[in-house]
């Protein structure tokens, strides 16, 4: 269920989500984007720490 502050007043319709537009060479990962340096993957920006493949130290 949603709460009457999903809804737009006029229509009664969901408002649509808000969505986060990338920066080119910035780390994109995470809810608040990490920012550091990085190169593009098929998932998005990616700095080292968050490629695909990079392990947990």
């Amino acid at each position: 269920m949603s709460s009457d502050m999903d809804r737009d007043p006029d229509t009664g319709r969901l408002k649509p989500p808000v969505i986060r537009q990338p920066v080119p060479y910035r780390c994109s990962a995470g809810v608040a984007p990490c920012g550091k340096p990085a190169r593009f993957y098929a998932c998005g920006w990616r700095c080292a720490d968050h490629a695909p493949g990079a392990t947990a130290a």
